[in-house]
């Protein structure tokens, strides 16, 4: 610890001034020491495709940089981004590098004759968003207009004396070389992190010791490469392999931090592996709660449980309330058909629970992750609702009404006029129900996920028929709707209001396909409803039963035109994936929060699942939650599954869930296992919860 605070104040004693302007090679008495360039891997820019750019430090011969953590001296190479407006960079990347051994028993960790240090940039996806006038094409991209980029590098070279460096460097695209080859070679460089790799962390007040079961590899060269957070001061790293098992261990100097682990690369014939500080998530969840504590049997139970209770979820109570109108309507309806529309309701249920088993069954056997709710992670999914409920809500504002033929005619008003309608119901209620994860069903779903066909299906079954058992029980007790109001003129104006809802459940849609697909999918599903919204007129203007001849012939030959205008419409929109700016790992940030010495609170949310928006403005977001963070210093996390996440998935699956909500807490003990919030949180289970802490 002396040597190394001696040794770098003796090398800061040669800081001279640079000759040269900022731009230009760093030169010292004559000689170059570092040529610094700025460089990307295109030739394009294109709107809203990420591509890279990085700073190419060449060292002159016996001179090095450092790595992100040093060492025992040094100090790392700093960038900062200088970005067009709407432009975002990602975390910046470092390669492997090497170990200099130096004098004094110094070990630091450097690069040698050269490095590429690099990071993502995103481009916005709409003109609007960079606030400079440009043109771009329909490929989206930049033509005329050039695309500056700039970066301040700043960094320390050393061979027997140090001499700080620094250069402002400007990239204009197009203009350069693509460079690919370049970056892919140092791609190969950085650290990656291995899904099968498990850690086993161990730590006492002197030392850091990780374990990796069934290590195989045995290069004689392998190497690893600490990367502590600040305050917490290590030693030189030491391995040994043992049979199939490799340890390291890492000394904790005099004067540091506690910590329970640290970060790291490993480096192995030429592989470097990222280590994570603790094994994400560091604790096995409450056996209650574990889908091993669960045999088909509770399963069934449970499922019916978690369907009943989905009837009160914020996602189906829109048309839920719309099925209860329909019951006063068919107050005075024969007993015998009251129960055959009630049978027609749940068989919509059941169809569209058992025909998701069958499709998840299906991509199951094709070995895709399966979980509950995924469709909605599909944006063209979340656009085909979002026209359904537009139809809906205009058949209830009385646009247009569907006339069925035969003895099953119906107007699909959802007002159950029908065993078409009420099916109809049935389906439509439970496509909304599914973003949503009901109390026990969370469990449930993913024990079901894990069982064979059979299983699998009769858990859905459970489920399907928990939520249609009120309806069943009232359809065959006709006598208790006698108890409801009778029908008159209030009940058009009450399905005209449940229109209006309807709409405010479409905007929801439209906002998670915003947020899915960007800004440009919103105009483009706007003017798919708008071609919807006029066909559904032209419907219900000229051609019902009782339009003439010429009327039905006009509407049908206009119907045509807007189906016309529909396909081309789908035909235009090219839907480009919203990613995050900044591409992280989820498991990373989780990692580096439970390195920490605080309480972690994760929330796994979805900008689809609304029973999560509820709690989160309900009970985290609530005043005395928010203040118990503050005092016992939480730090939240949450993890968006709107668009999938394979990480996500996997720490769902390991605490027994099929879809979110999922809300954890790890208390600052972390030899503690996490703590398992229920699915419909209330200020004050949330504040019970870290009061038992």
């Amino acid at each position: 610890m002396v040597g190394s605070a001696v040794n770098f104040f003796l090398r800061c004693l040669f800081l001279v001034w640079m000759v040269g302007s900022p731009a230009e090679a760093q030169v010292y008495q004559g000689k170059t020491l570092v040529e610094p360039r700025l460089i990307a891997d295109t030739v394009r820019v294109e709107a809203g495709k990420p591509f890279r750019v990085g700073v190419a430090l060449k060292m002159a011969p016996g001179w090095h940089t450092y790595w992100q953590y040093p060492g025992d001296a040094g100090l790392p190479t700093k960038i900062e981004w200088t970005l067009p407006p709407g432009f975002v960079a990602g975390e910046l990347q470092w390669p492997v590098p090497e170990v200099d051994n130096e004098d004094g028993g110094l070990q630091v960790y450097v690069y040698k004759d050269e490095v590429l240090l690099f990071a993502t940039v995103t481009p916005p996806k709409e003109p609007s968003q960079t606030r400079q006038p440009r043109t771009i094409s329909p490929q989206g991209q930049w033509n005329g207009t050039p695309v500056k980029i700039g970066a301040k590098a700043s960094w320390l070279v050393c061979e027997k004396l140090c001499v700080p460096g620094q250069a402002e460097l400007e990239l204009t695209i197009p203009g350069n070389g693509e460079n690919r080859a370049e970056f892919d070679k140092y791609q190969r460089l950085v650290p990656v992190r291995s899904p099968n790799l498990k850690v086993e962390w161990q730590g006492t007040a002197k030392e850091l010791i990780f374990h990796l079961p069934g290590w195989r590899d045995e290069d004689p060269q392998m190497a690893f490469f600490p990367n502590p957070p600040n305050g917490v001061l290590v030693g030189h790293p030491a391995l040994k392999i043992d049979g199939t098992d490799l340890t390291g261990t890492i000394p904790l100097l005099d004067g540091s931090a506690p910590a329970k682990s640290i970060s790291g690369v490993l480096q192995s014939n030429g592989t470097p592996l990222e280590i994570p500080a603790v094994v994400s998530p560091s604790s096995a969840p409450a056996v209650s709660t574990s889908t091993a504590s669960l045999t088909l049997l509770p399963a069934l139970l449970f499922g019916f449980l978690g369907g009943l209770i989905l009837n009160l979820m914020p996602c189906v109570l829109p048309v839920i309330s719309l099925k209860m109108f329909s019951f006063v309507k068919q107050a005075g309806e024969s007993r015998q058909r009251v129960f055959r529309l009630g049978l027609a309701f749940a068989s919509g249920m059941f169809a569209w629970f058992l025909g998701i088993g069958v499709v998840l069954l299906i991509l199951r056997s094709t070995g895709r992750e399966i979980s509950w709710a995924q469709q909605f992670q599909n944006p063209w999914f979340n656009i085909g609702i979002s026209v359904v409920i537009f139809l809906f809500a205009l058949n209830l504002l009385g646009v247009y009404e569907i006339t069925l033929p035969g003895k099953a005619t119906t107007k699909l008003d959802n007002t159950g006029d029908g065993y078409g309608g009420a099916f109809f119901q049935g389906v439509f209620a439970t496509i909304l129900g599914t973003p949503c994860t009901a109390p026990y069903l969370g469990t449930t779903l993913a024990f079901a996920l894990t069982q064979p066909a059979p299983a699998l299906l009769a858990v859905f079954a459970a489920v399907a028929l928990g939520m249609s058992a009120p309806y069943l029980l009232l359809c065959a007790n006709p006598g208790w709707m006698r108890h409801l109001p009778k029908p008159g003129l209030w009940m058009v104006r009450l399905k005209e209001f449940m229109g209006f809802l309807l709409l405010a459940t479409l905007l929801w849609f439209i906002w998670i396909v915003g947020r899915q697909l960007g800004i440009d999918s919103i105009v483009f599903l706007g003017a798919l409803l708008l071609l919807c919204g006029l066909g559904a007129w032209i419907y219900g203007a000229f051609l019902t039963p009782v339009a003439s001849t010429g009327s039905r012939r006009f509407g049908t030959i206009a119907l045509l035109v807007v189906i016309v205008g529909i396909a081309i419409t789908l035909g235009w929109f090219r839907p480009v994936k919203a990613t995050p700016v900044v591409q992280k790992s989820f498991t990373s940030e989780l990692d580096q929060a439970l390195a920490s010495d605080r309480i972690v609170f994760v929330d796994f949310t979805a900008d689809w699942c609304l029973s999560c928006k509820v709690n989160k403005r309900v009970a985290i977001d609530s005043t005395a939650v928010q203040k118990i963070f503050r005092e016992k210093n939480v730090l939240f996390l949450e993890g968006d599954w709107t668009n999938g996440d394979p990480e996500i998935t996997r720490v769902l699956k390991q605490y027994g869930r099929a879809g979110v909500p999922l809300y954890l807490i790890y208390p600052a003990d972390r030899s503690r296992p996490a703590v398992v919030l229920p699915e419909l949180l209330t200020p004050q289970v949330v504040v019970d919860a870290f009061q038992r802490l």
